[in-house]
């Protein structure tokens, strides 16, 4: 690869290829098609996509033998995904096929790289028209060669990255699993997986008796800023039980007058418009620039944060936030965790070498916090960097 310094030519060249690149649009290199209800259709072997990716199975298809680029007409329009023949869409997302003369991968690296919320079309959900995809600008080398060489590259990342998607959902799983053998079920007082050094009951107490809580951040529209600031972490900020940094907001200093976050905090979705969320939690494990959480987000500290965090985690957990909403409340207050009981182990100064332990194989169980997947961001650095760009 090489790097150019030229009006539409990429910052990033693979050897052997040069000159500029054409810019076109997408409807200039490609058909774009509407999805179509599935619901009158049989059960099948033919994979349904929405916006959200696969919904279900089939027994025909829209595309039978064409490869193409999902894009969404509404909702969620941000997240164009490749769809392998034979396949169906729902109304809700378009499906693009790219002409024989560009390449299907390097189109899809180029799709990426709209700002398709830009484009955005509508005051409430978020939608597109065809007439916007197809008038949407990308860039392309005049040689298909050097579109195929430069997909190949971004398909290789793809499945390298997918590859470690489901190396770390296994790992989530086997966590999962563990969690429910290593704590006290409902009405136990031992649990059935029992680490070298630990024995008796545990005892049940108060889930006050063990954490503080600390309030959210309430700020307007008006208190962001794009640079500098304090962050705000808010329930997107939390994925997986750790802290994920992709889509971030920031505030003026001057308007913060509740407690920055610090190593070790455990940070909760009390409040939110999607019931799945509540209780979705993650925890600090290193330092951060100033940073405080969002309103609809409670803080909890504890001597004992990576035990509260694994509690946090079971379905016991889980059952009692449940009980706590009922069947329309979308937040758990203060008195909700005053009520909640569990049980726990009190630990002795010889246990400390097993809790040592148990806490290193538990962090090698979950990804390190970080911007984003390590994977990913070469991908989109070389994505951006691979893009031809017009140079005034």
């Amino acid at each position: 690869m090489v790097a150019m310094r030229s009006r539409n030519v990429p910052a990033l060249r693979l050897e052997g290829f040069d000159g500029a690149w054409k810019t076109t649009s997408i409807g200039a290199v490609s058909a774009l098609h509407n999805g179509r209800d599935y619901k009158h259709l049989g059960e099948g072997c033919i994979p349904v996509y929405g916006t959200g990716g696969y919904m279900v199975s089939v027994d025909q298809a829209l595309s039978h033998d064409e490869d193409a680029v999902g894009i969404g007409r509404k909702g969620t329009i941000s997240k164009p995904y490749i769809l392998k023949a034979p396949f169906w869409t729902v109304d809700t997302l378009f499906y693009v096929v790219p002409n024989q003369e560009t390449d299907l991968a390097f189109f899809y690296a180029s799709v990426l790289q709209v700002d398709w919320m830009a484009k955005n079309t509508a005051t409430g959900l978020p939608s597109l028209t065809s007439q916007t995809i197809n008038s949407a600008d990308i860039s392309i080398p005049h040689t298909l060669e050097e579109q195929q060489a430069i997909g190949a590259i971004f398909t290789n990342l793809d499945d390298a990255i997918n590859q470690h998607t489901k190396k770390h959902q296994a790992l989530q799983q086997a966590k999962t699993a563990l969690m429910q053998r290593m704590f006290p079920q409902e009405g136990q007082t031992v649990p059935e997986l029992r680490l070298d050094g630990f024995d008796g009951e545990w005892k049940e107490s108060s889930l006050n008796d063990h954490v503080e809580y600390f309030s959210g951040l309430t700020y307007s529209p008006g208190d962001v800023v794009k640079n500098g600031g304090t962050l705000v972490l808010r329930s997107s900020n939390v994925k997986d039980a750790t802290l994920a940094f992709d889509d971030c907001v920031y505030v003026r200093s001057g308007v913060v007058n509740v407690q920055n976050v610090k190593p070790n905090d455990i940070i909760m979705v009390v409040r939110n418009g999607s019931r799945a969320l509540i209780g979705k939690h993650a925890l600090v494990r290193g330092e951060l620039p100033p940073t405080v959480i969002g309103a609809f987000m409670t803080g909890i500290r504890s001597k004992q944060p990576h035990f509260m965090s694994a509690l946090f985690d079971t379905e016991l957990f889980e059952s009692q936030v449940a009980k706590s909403m009922g069947a329309t409340i979308n937040q758990i207050t203060g008195g909700m965790f005053a009520k909640m009981h569990f049980c726990s182990h009190q630990p002795s100064k010889n246990s400390r070498p097993s809790v040592r332990c148990l806490h290193g194989w538990t962090r090698s169980l979950l990804p390190r916090p970080s911007t984003s997947s390590p994977l990913s961001r070469p991908r989109r650095r070389c994505c951006n960097g691979c893009s031809s760009k017009e140079q005034l």
